[in-house]
């Protein structure tokens, strides 16, 4: 099995939309508890939009150009993507019940951040530099999700 460019763009796009939902989701269960917290979600509902759009507007312009991921390999992808906190956006409901404090939805967060970059890092090693618009395309998801660890860690000091 082997992704294309457009295909990795595609399951950034994807992400992005599940930590939207999934931040959205945190604001509203969180709004009359704490103005403080509802602002930090909607923040991070912000950022996910950003990336959205970023990675929207990469795809306009990716060539499609495949990977060259092995039967082994392409098991091992699909087994990281079936242990993150959410599979898809109907996880949503079932994660946000058991959260109770907004420290245990910035844990969360920071736990699907770092999800992602393993997922997106995994995917360079079968690149070679003849792909280069695939590695920078990778590099640029992973440079992103680096910088909403920053952002999680710094509103987790500010929640105590």
């Amino acid at each position: 099995m082997k992704y294309s460019s457009k295909e990795i763009v595609d399951m950034a796009v994807k992400i992005e939309d599940t930590g939207y939902a999934f931040y959205t989701a945190c604001a509203a269960k969180f709004e009359s508890h704490s103005k403080k917290a509802a602002g930090t979600f909607s923040i991070l509902a912000s950022e996910e939009l950003k990336h959205r759009k970023y990675f929207q507007s990469v795809l306009s312009s990716v060539a499609s150009r495949e990977g060259v991921f092995d039967d082994t390999y392409y098991a091992y992808l699909q087994a990281l993507t079936q242990v993150q906190v959410f599979k898809d956006a109907s996880d949503i409901t079932k994660v946000l019940a058991s959260v109770t404090t907004v420290n245990d939805v910035l844990s969360i967060a920071l736990q699907t951040e770092k999800d992602s970059i393993i997922w997106y890092k995994e995917l360079t090693s079968f690149y070679s530099a003849a792909d280069g618009e695939t590695l920078e395309i990778l590099d640029n998801l992973i440079n992103e999700e680096k910088r909403h660890i920053v952002l999680i860690y710094d509103m987790m000091k500010d929640n105590g």
